[in-house]
């Protein structure tokens, strides 16, 4: 029996504190709660597929967001998803009907087209200058009746500087901007600054008249445009993974990328959110369960995850747990994020919304952050800069940064953006890394919020739902959600998705140890010697008192009871003896209750809800609504995990097969199509060499050919080019009009 606490439960011990879903959620038949936005969008978010429901699905009004329905009555789609050359909707009828392709880009008529589609005023042809900034096709077949206008033989016509050169194609000569240049007003050039680019360099980027260089900070020798960290004292990377009650090792330089179990706890743990404090070689993680915080002492890096298999999974003995004794109750502590320089450990609370930090000790803890979260998750800090970072995957989602002291809060990311799960700071080139699960893509942002990109997508990379990132040299490291993949990608997307390794059951974070991740610098807080608790700030270290205590004449003093933190434990008698290893506690209410383990439910943990209740090897996780949830998997379906994903989905004799999203998809028999093979072929109906098809109810449909469209295929895209337009074919399939002229 598994029991583990996956991105698909999002909201869900949230949302089962109520009888019902909110109003802008769904409840799946497994209890969970869904944005209602992610029902019936042909992904599995449920985690038994209630939410793609085809008997619930052609009876769900699609919202404005996704108002394009397909065919199938069953998905409803972005309209920008319509007509984008990708079947989306699994029956290709979101590329049925499309429009023709736009015509070239035309221009005004005071305007020349240039061969790269832009369009500058006529009185810049033939001037003997590249105003076009491609290969000169503004001068290209000039007539020329004087030489003066000639650059090869009057060199001052491209200035006296070096921004431009004379170029030559044998017949023609103009000045053109030199590599490294742009144009800038009427026949001048000025340097363009390549620094501003994202990917142009792994650190540092300095811009040079002309060009650029790039450069590394210390302890990291160039390479190119690359920066490899110096192999100093047997320095070297250990990925650790954390894997529902343990902590993996795997060394991502290893050929064979072989793992090792680093930690494995009892039925108590259960490793959510990670971070490491390099310098004391701690690991320090969150545990939902049982709404704590601890760290454990990692063994050596010089002697872990040595170069044979034989050592697989072996358990380290070296090292100690030990469980931070923090004041007042945790509710539901996610991610975690460890202040190396002052010594501070930073966390969100989803049970309560807040953001708060504590000595690495446990002592003197604050609330930071509170007010306007709705799901706070994943949370990084740097110190170098006295800035943190956090993830809200909310009904609202967004990327948040303040102080670390709490102040100077403010949105950076909040476009494009569905459910925010994973961040890394990447120090060196002074950028933050987001993981989005839902669209499959990892972003990038400057630390200053600007210069917002999508760096990795699952189209171009070949990576799908990743959910927890780390960061380091020129390489993402993550792990993905449904399929838990182990994975590494180029942090500026240059090339594919690479997997490290298989057999992990339930992955949900990843950190990378190396010894130079944590850059050393000297600690302000040094110099302040505050009493209780210091946090540093883009302005310097500030002294500031925990919950419990309140600022009085330059100190902190102890706070009256009435007006005590609300997050201060109650104090009187805990009489209700609680079973299975449940803790007894008093709420605001100074009632006796009891915090069972995970599985076990009731007044005292008396009923265990998992015991054989998920089958096929679904892992279950308990619920304080009853039911308990399953996540089922690949192949397997229903609120137990009972059904087959592919039972009775595809009609006709199709062939049914199982993504790795858990859709089932049809191999269809040559005489049907669609997504469940319900089409029948109908040969005469449709012209041009269409594909015909024709549903259980007799009603025909047309599959065009990309030259062709309506309703039966009957018109040819290549009539609007007109007369004096030729219709040549994209790589795509689909067909363009260019001008017989070359206007």
């Amino acid at each position: 029996m598994l029991t583990v606490w996956t991105a698909a439960m999002r909201r869900g011990v949230t949302s089962l504190l109520r009888d019902t879903a909110p109003l802008d959620d769904f409840q799946c038949n497994n209890t969970l709660c869904k944005p209602l936005a992610w029902k019936c969008d042909g992904e599995d978010d449920c985690g038994d597929n209630s939410d793609e429901n085809p008997d619930e699905c052609r009876m769900f009004q699609c919202p404005p967001t996704r108002s394009f329905r397909c065919q199938n009555d069953r998905v409803c789609l972005q309209v920008s998803k319509q007509c984008n050359g990708v079947d989306n909707c699994g029956d290709n009828s979101d590329e049925l009907n499309c429009q023709p392709p736009p015509a070239e880009p035309t221009c005004d008529k005071d305007e020349f087209l240039c061969a790269n589609g832009r369009c500058i005023s006529s009185n810049l042809r033939c001037n003997f200058f590249n105003d076009c900034e491609d290969y000169g096709s503004d001068e290209i077949h000039c007539k020329t009746d004087t030489k003066l206008n000639d650059c090869r033989s009057n060199r001052t016509l491209c200035g006296d500087g070096d921004e431009a050169h004379c170029v030559s194609n044998g017949t023609d000569s103009f000045c053109s901007c030199k590599p490294g240049f742009q144009k800038t007003g009427h026949n001048t050039c000025e340097d363009k600054n390549e620094c501003k680019q994202f990917g142009v360099c792994s650190h540092m980027c300095n811009n040079t008249k002309g060009s650029y260089k790039c450069s590394c900070h210390k302890y990291f020798t160039r390479i190119n445009t690359t920066c490899k960290a110096d192999n100093l004292n047997s320095s070297r990377q250990v990925l650790y993974i954390a894997d529902d009650n343990e902590i993996r090792s795997l060394d991502p330089g290893m050929p064979n990328w072989s793992y090792e179990q680093t930690f494995q706890g009892d039925a108590n743990v259960r490793v959510d959110a990670m971070d490491l404090h390099i310098k004391t070689n701690r690991i320090y993680w969150t545990n939902w369960h049982t709404g704590g915080i601890s760290s454990y002492e990692l063994p050596s890096p010089s002697s872990s995850s040595s170069s044979s298999n034989t050592q697989r999974n072996r358990r380290h003995s070296e090292g100690s747990v030990t469980t931070l004794e923090i004041v007042g109750h945790l509710n539901m502590p996610r991610g975690i994020a460890v202040d190396w320089v002052a010594g501070n450990l930073y966390w969100t609370d989803s049970g309560r919304d807040v953001i708060e930090v504590a000595q690495l000790s446990g002592q003197h803890r604050k609330t930071l952050i509170s007010g306007m979260i709705d799901e706070p998750y994943a949370i990084v800090v740097d110190p170098q800069r006295g800035t943190m970072y956090w993830a809200d995957w909310g009904n609202h989602p967004k990327i948040e940064t303040a102080a670390m002291d709490g102040t100077l809060r403010q949105t950076i990311v909040h476009e494009n953006i569905q459910w925010p799960t994973g961040l890394a700071v990447d120090y060196f080139n002074e950028r933050l890394y987001w993981a989005d699960a839902k669209l499959s893509v990892i972003g990038s942002v400057r630390l200053n919020g600007s210069d917002p990109v999508i760096s990795v997508t699952g189209l171009k990379n070949n990576l799908l739902h990743p959910f927890s990132i780390d960061i380091f040299e020129d390489y993402i490291y993550g792990v993905t959600y449904i399929n838990n993949f182990v994975f590494r990608v180029n942090k500026f997307g240059k090339s594919p998705m690479e997997n490290l390794t298989t057999g992990i059951n339930h992955a949900t974070d990843i950190v990378l140890y190396h010894r130079y991740k944590q850059p050393e610098m000297t600690n302000p807080c040094d110099r302040k010697k505050c009493e209780w608790l210091c946090l540093l700030s883009p302005s310097g270290p500030v002294c500031t008192c925990p919950n419990d205590r309140v600022a009085e004449n330059g100190t902190c003093v102890e706070r009256p009871p009435s007006t005590r933190s609300p997050f201060s434990p109650p104090s009187g008698p805990c009489t209700v003896q609680c079973l299975n290893g449940g803790n007894c506690f008093l709420n605001a209410r100074q009632q006796a209750k009891c915090q069972c383990q995970p599985s076990f439910t009731g007044e005292r943990c008396e009923v265990n809800q998992c015991r054989d209740y998920c089958k096929n090897g679904g892992a279950c996780t308990a619920s304080v609504a009853g039911a308990p949830t399953c996540r089922c998997l690949k192949g397997f379906t229903g609120p137990q995990c009972k059904l087959h994903t592919c039972q009775d989905y595809c009609h006709n004799g199709g062939n049914c097969t199982v993504s790795q999203g858990n859709q089932p998809t049809c191999r269809c028999p040559l005489e049907y199509l669609g997504d469940q093979c319900q089409y029948s072929t109908c040969e005469g109906y449709c012209e041009n060499e269409a594909m015909c098809l024709q549903t259980a109810n007799a009603t025909k449909l047309c599959r065009c050919s990309p030259q062709f469209h309506g309703q039966l295929c009957e018109l040819d895209k290549c009539e609007y080019c007109g007369p004096n337009g030729k219709c040549l074919p994209k790589p795509s399939g689909e067909v363009m009009c260019r001008s017989v002229n070359g206007k």
